[in-house]
């Protein structure tokens, strides 16, 4: 009896996988099944090589150590003098100011006035005050002058130096790296500019070349242009200058023809 239901069953699965092969949604349900089998394991393994990823960085990375940033902002000029109450005594004497400017930027030291390099600072009182390190860099000169006081000479980058002058004394050395506000001395008199007072004489060299120091405070050192860059600006402004007064002449001679012909105009009328 065992050995006929066995028989029986047999005979009954094919029939049944014979019916089944037969419907419409056998074979697309079959190969849906199979698609979602394949895109399961692979997002299966994306996920566990992105899980050891993130572990192997979190694992190289040393959290202790102190960031470092990309890109440092460019440090930019700040007058050299903390004290609120500061003035400018002797402004920096500028080829393109006025006539009245430019004779208040003159210093007359042994019978002869003399164009000032840079730009003097004293206070209403007329006190000492500390004088500051306009834009950090290394000390190129710090030395006592007969004629100027205590002198003291910083170096940038980009070919520009500091220089302060008429000090009574400097809290730094040739070779000492100083940050940008650091005293670097007291404001004093000297021999040069008696009309000055105590003060402190500043200035901004670019290669040597004295730049008016009023113009470039809040600039980076790159911002000074070289002296062929200056060069090439002062025969713009010339040129312009003298594109200017040719319009002017050329203005004035048409403005002279057109009241000659009104002049002629009136006398025919006549």
């Amino acid at each position: 009896m065992k050995d006929d239901k066995n028989t029986h069953l047999q005979k009954e699965m094919p029939s049944k996988w014979k019916r089944l092969l037969k419907k419409r949604w056998f074979y697309p349900a079959v190969y849906l099944g199979v698609a979602a089998i394949v895109i399961a394991s692979v997002l299966w393994i994306q996920m566990g090589s992105n899980v050891a990823e993130q572990e192997n960085d979190t694992t190289a990375h040393n959290y202790d150590e102190e960031a470092i940033p990309t890109a440092q902002q460019q440090e930019v000029f700040v007058e050299p003098v903390l004290a609120k109450d500061v003035e400018v005594k002797t402004p920096f004497y500028d080829a393109k100011a006025s006539a009245e400017e430019q004779e208040s930027a003159l210093v007359f030291y042994n019978n002869k006035y003399h164009q000032n390099q840079g730009v003097d600072y004293a206070l209403k009182s007329g006190e000492t005050f500390d004088v500051t390190a306009a834009m950090s860099g290394t000390v190129e000169k710090a030395e006592k002058d007969a004629l100027l006081g205590y002198v003291v000479e910083l170096k940038h980058s980009n070919g520009v130096t500091t220089v302060y002058q008429s000090l009574a004394n400097a809290n730094v050395k040739e070779g000492d790296k100083v940050e940008q506000g650091d005293v670097i001395g007291e404001a004093g008199k000297n021999s040069f500019n008696k009309d000055a007072g105590t003060h402190v004489h500043f200035e901004i060299r670019k290669d040597g070349i004295a730049v008016n120091p009023l113009e470039f405070f809040g600039k980076s050192s790159s911002a000074i242009p070289s002296v062929e860059e200056q060069q090439e600006q002062q025969e713009q402004q010339k040129q312009q200058e003298a594109q200017s007064e040719d319009m002017e002449t050329d203005t004035d001679e048409n403005e002279g023809e057109a009241k000659q012909k009104d002049t002629s105009r009136s006398m025919t009328n006549a």
